[in-house]
């Protein structure tokens, strides 16, 4: 888990850079929640060397995927959800 300094810094990051916007706090609580170590590394020589542009990019990237992979999730299980519900309507129906 990040520490609370780290956090807000990769969520100031990300929103200069646009990769972010408060309203989709929960991509970013997540990402935050599912950070592997390596990247905790990589956002610390990030903050100790600003202006390490790979380092910076790498973290965008992994961001941008996660946040791709976590609304097609967060997509498909709603889908799935409606998909339920209609099923048990239709069941109480008859």
């Amino acid at each position: 888990m990040l520490p609370s300094p780290s956090r807000y810094f990769l969520g100031h990051h990300l929103q200069a850079h646009g990769l972010y916007e408060m309203q989709h706090n929960g991509t970013l609580h997540e990402f935050i929640r599912k950070c592997s170590p390596d990247l905790i590394l990589m956002l610390r020589l990030y903050e100790v060397e600003l202006g390490n542009t790979s380092t910076d990019e790498i973290i965008g990237q992994l961001f941008i995927t996660f946040r791709t992979n976590y609304v097609a999730t967060e997509y498909s299980l709603e889908t799935e959800l409606q998909s339920f519900r209609h099923l048990c309507f239709a069941y109480d129906s008859n």
